[in-house]
């Protein structure tokens, strides 16, 4: 995750893992993925980005972590 996320109330840097706690099968995945932006800048303001037609869209990657986490799992973990 991001510095940021919990910033500007803290500087903590975080990781979040998720264990399943079952026996080990011969075809067991790692799924890793690095969250850039969290929807927000160190001080607790915005983070957009202005598209050439004007639209603001917020810098979030955050919400799109699960979705592909359960595409590439294939619904294994709903």
């Amino acid at each position: 995750m991001p510095e940021e996320l919990f910033q500007p109330h803290t500087h903590a840097k975080t990781a979040v893992m998720f264990v399943h706690n079952s026996p080990p099968r011969g075809d067991d995945t790692t799924f890793m993925s690095v969250v850039e932006w969290c929807g927000h800048d160190s001080r607790g303001n915005p983070t957009l980005k202005v598209d050439p037609n004007g639209r603001e869209e917020l810098l979030d990657d955050v919400p799109n972590v699960a979705p592909e986490f359960k595409r590439l799992m294939g619904g294994a973990f709903t």
